[in-house]
């Protein structure tokens, strides 16, 4: 199994944990976790947190969730979260294997960038 982002998903979650609990068993992916896990034939569980960053309004709240999945062999179970601004829309979306587990839609948030340092001249304490 693998976990994979979006570029535009980064930008509007600050982090995502990703754990699979499978028997006695489990493994967390965290947010730029890029390597894959191997698991056994058969039911596991998949719980997720995503935290929002510098959200406004009803945007604010963690989504968190956990499903069952059955693993089959000679398979490469793929999770998805992807944010996509379709006809104005921003729609955060989470799949498994191409299978839709939940759809989210995302009111406008305000996006810059977190280390933004003012340069000098711009206001600030630096002048």
């Amino acid at each position: 199994m693998r976990v994979q982002y979006s570029d535009m998903f980064k930008k509007y979650y600050s982090s995502c944990e990703t754990t699979v609990k499978q028997g006695n068993s489990s493994v967390t992916f965290n947010y730029d976790e890029t390597r894959g896990a191997f698991f056994e034939i058969g039911n596991a569980t998949i719980n997720y947190t995503l935290t929002p960053a510098q959200a406004q309004g009803g945007n604010s709240k963690v989504i968190s969730k956990s499903i069952s999945h059955t693993f089959v062999a000679q398979t490469c179970h793929t999770l998805q979260f992807k944010v996509t601004n379709v006809g104005g829309v921003n729609k955060l979306t989470i799949t498994l294997d191409d299978t839709t587990i939940q759809e989210v839609e995302i009111d406008d948030i305000y996006l810059n960038d977190d280390q933004y340092m003012p340069s000098e001249g711009e206001g600030g304490d630096n002048q």
